[in-house]
């Protein structure tokens, strides 16, 4: 399979939230305390919060699809505010396509769009429950530095 990734900005919402829908249902299947509220999460919330951010600095999404079907494999959502902080604001590949590099692309080229725009200062969240991500957040140098503890209200 051949895949090519296209690069982008907040116009191609639309085509990311069936996937950015599977990821918050992932996440809301996750053994944790905020199930219930995680579910409730909507794209249009979510997309908005997006949109005020780029509004202050940019964003970027960066698509992985199947050359030839043209069918959207994942995504990696990126921002970076006016303090000049980046972070990664979402990424997901739809699990049968996992373990094929996508993720490593995706990364790869996000982290340069840092580079190239002088942000060293990088940061992005694990939900409580998906400790997997960790290990493949540490192959670019990301580690836990404090837990955020909330309330469920």
């Amino acid at each position: 399979m051949k895949i090519e990734y296209l690069e982008t900005d907040q116009t191609a919402f639309e085509l990311v939230q069936p996937l950015w829908e599977r990821l918050r249902d992932r996440h809301a299947s996750l053994p944790t305390h905020f199930s219930e509220q995680i579910s409730k999460n909507t794209f249009e919330e979510r997309s908005r919060d997006l949109l005020n951010k780029s509004k202050q600095g940019k964003l970027k999404i960066i698509l992985a699809r199947d050359a030839v079907e043209k069918r959207l494999l994942g995504y990696c959502i990126s921002s970076i505010n006016e303090m000049k902080q980046g972070e990664i604001d979402s990424i997901f590949i739809i699990d049968d396509f996992r373990g094929m590099g996508i993720g490593n692309a995706l990364m790869k080229r996000t982290l340069d769009w840092f580079e190239i725009n002088g942000i060293h200062n990088i940061c992005l969240s694990v939900l409580f429950g998906n400790e997997q991500a960790l290990k493949f957040y540490e192959k670019y140098g990301f580690y836990p530095r404090t837990y955020l503890l909330k309330n469920r209200a």
